[in-house]
């Protein structure tokens, strides 16, 4: 699913999508050969985790760990 799709299932923006990416919070989606990012039903769960999160006020640093550590 493409990031606009995958923002919008998970409950947040494409930017701070792309902000969670950039600072290691959410670990992205790996790219296929023509620079695609596929994201599937995983990573949006992730997203919502991250959002719930953020909802709840735990800070990133936070965030970061639960999310590398619970698939």
């Amino acid at each position: 699913m493409v990031i606009g799709k995958a923002a919008k299932a998970s409950g947040v923006n494409a930017k701070v999508l792309r902000s969670y990416e950039s600072i290691g919070c959410y670990p992205g989606a790996a790219r296929t050969g023509s620079d695609y990012h596929p994201r599937g039903p995983r990573e949006v769960k992730t997203l919502r985790f991250i959002r719930q999160t953020r909802d709840l006020s735990l800070p990133m640093g936070r965030n970061k760990l639960l999310t590398h550590t619970n698939p």
